[in-house]
């Protein structure tokens, strides 16, 4: 019977202990999922900061070469012109995919508009540049038109940094917490396992003790059966000669 018992109490612990690992495995799996998004959304944080970097990068540099024709009345400066356009219009493509923030769609809206003008208006500037000569293109350089144009769009892309900041960190504490509930439930699953190693050890060792004690206490009673049956045999065997004995006289 207590053979049984333990049986079934090796059974229920083994059923008990996988479907802990199933839960475990389920919750593991979900923080995994949110750590490979968090990781995810990292990297695309990290990508968006280097394209608005890279963007003003484009836009101080067109403003450069524009000025540095102007100034020099060289047109060798046009060189590197058009593939910074090219390099700008690139950047503004991939930053339109921000789909994930009201605020940055916004400001990347408004940042395309400006750039474009920013464009257009250079390469206006480079066409009088052409056609009229330094003089005229000096003056409608001097205009600060160029120049508002280049702070404004430097100071919308510090804008949209600051906000992809806040999803940076979004992301990190998304990372973090996911961490800390794996190894929060890691714990857990460890203090189970041994919780319930211990309670099944005490346990067995409990129903070993108790059997121990009954053979002990089954052994102490044959023993008494057997001296009882051992006196009782003296006793037969006394009155049988106690009886004999008189017997014996008589018939003697």
């Amino acid at each position: 019977m207590a053979n049984k018992k333990i049986s079934l109490l090796i059974l229920a612990a083994f059923v008990v202990g996988m479907l802990m690992l199933i839960y475990v495995h389920f919750i593991f799996s979900k923080n995994n999922d949110q750590l490979i998004s968090g990781n995810q959304k990292l990297m695309e944080e990290v990508t968006v900061s280097s394209q608005l970097k890279d963007l003003e990068k484009y836009v101080i540099s067109m403003e450069s070469i524009v000025k540095g024709t102007i100034v020099t009345n060289d047109a060798g400066y046009f060189k590197g012109l058009e593939k910074n356009v090219e390099a700008t219009q690139t950047n503004l493509n991939k930053l339109q995919k921000i789909t994930d923030d009201d605020s940055s769609a916004r400001y990347i809206d408004e940042l395309d508009t400006l750039v474009q003008h920013k464009l257009l208006y250079d390469k206006n500037v480079l066409e009088v540049f052409r056609a009229k000569g330094k003089d005229a293109a000096e003056k409608m350089f001097a205009s600060h038109s160029s120049s508002r144009l280049t702070d404004s769009i430097v100071t919308l892309i510090h804008k949209i940094d600051n906000t992809r900041k806040k999803h940076f960190a979004q992301a990190m504490l998304t990372i973090e917490k996911s961490s800390k509930k794996a190894q929060l439930f890691i714990s857990l699953l460890i203090l189970s396992v041994l919780a319930g190693g211990a309670m099944l050890f005490w346990y067995i060792i409990n129903i070993i003790r108790k059997q121990g004690l009954l053979i002990r206490q089954l052994h102490i009673s044959e023993k008494k059966v057997r001296e009882s049956a051992h006196i009782k045999e003296n006793f037969m065997a006394n009155m049988s000669h106690e009886i004999r004995t008189p017997m014996n006289a008589i018939l003697g």
